[in-house]
């Protein structure tokens, strides 16, 4: 009996022995799968650990100290990159504009060229000179038998003229001109001085006037009320007041400016301005009833 739970013993003792061979085979043989899971695994750590972006310590210019990563570094880079290319298109556009000939100027810029020129230089304008002359070969004419006598009173008035002219350092004109208040404008350049050349639409004044009203005004100025322009002949009138106008002509303007300073260097400045009066008591020296007297006064002003 002992013999055989002996024996039976033994055989238990050998399966045992079998099964736990079978096991630690599979589990040997398992093992390499899941080290190869294991390393998958790893490698897919290690590739998320390299992705992390390189950082470096830098000192600002308050001497502080801070991290700044590599992708910073370049988004800066490509900013400043950027900002700079947007520099260099607006200087290109700027010096483009700049570089435009004044043969490719429009009447507006050129008038606006000339207008701006007038303000700068107000208050900076060399030495000029004003000067009244009569104008149409210095005759003045009138109806009736006056002829010997205006041929006294011309050198006359001519001379008061003459002693009424003055020097300046005002640029003539007054207020904004418009290109409505123009016939023609053109410019042209050398040596770095633009020429800018005006002519002016006439205008007719009563016996009374703004002296800077309409497009003579804004241009040179006029001689305003008539008894303005009476003065200037050195004459008086005693009737007839309302039957005198002045009739402006020939204007006309010359100005040289400085391209880069904006400023009239020299230039002339000129009407003829011509004086109606259709039945008046005037003193021309003498004292006259005259009917359709007719003078002009050439009037320039140069720098």
């Amino acid at each position: 009996m002992k013999k055989l739970l002996a024996i039976l013993m033994a055989g238990a003792m050998l399966l045992s022995f079998a099964a736990c061979g079978d096991k630690k085979e599979e589990e040997t043989t398992a093992a390499p799968e899941a080290t190869t899971v294991a390393d998958a695994a790893g490698e897919v750590a290690g590739e998320d650990e390299t992705a992390e972006p390189e950082t470096e310590i830098v000192t600002n210019e308050d001497g502080e100290t801070e991290v700044v990563t590599k992708e910073d570094d370049k988004k800066e880079d490509d900013k400043k990159e950027d900002g700079k290319k947007e520099d260099d298109k607006k200087e290109d556009d700027k010096k483009e504009e700049g570089e435009k000939p004044v043969s490719q100027w429009s009447d507006q810029e050129i008038l606006d060229f000339y207008n701006k020129a007038v303000v700068a230089t107000d208050k900076k304008a060399p030495q000029g000179q004003s000067k009244m002359v009569l104008g149409n070969g210095g005759k003045i004419t009138a109806d009736g038998g006056l002829g010997g006598v205006l041929d006294i009173v011309s050198p006359v008035i001519d001379k008061t003229l003459k002693r009424n002219s003055s020097p300046t350092s005002n640029i003539p004109g007054y207020g904004e001109i418009k290109l409505s208040d123009l016939k023609s404008i053109k410019a042209t350049e050398k040596n770095g001085v633009i020429t800018v050349e005006l002519v002016g639409k006439e205008q007719t004044d009563g016996p009374t006037a703004d002296s800077s009203a309409g497009p003579v005004g804004r241009v040179l100025g006029t001689l305003g009320n008539i008894d303005g322009a009476l003065n200037e002949l050195g004459a008086e009138i005693s009737r007839g007041k309302n039957t005198v106008s002045l009739t402006y002509t020939d204007v006309t303007v010359k100005a040289n400016i400085n391209k880069s300073t904006g400023i009239i260097t020299s230039g002339r400045w000129h009407y003829l301005v011509n004086i109606l009066v259709e039945d008046a008591d005037i003193k021309l020296v003498v004292k006259l009833g005259v009917k359709n007297l007719r003078a002009a006064v050439d009037y320039t002003v140069t720098f």
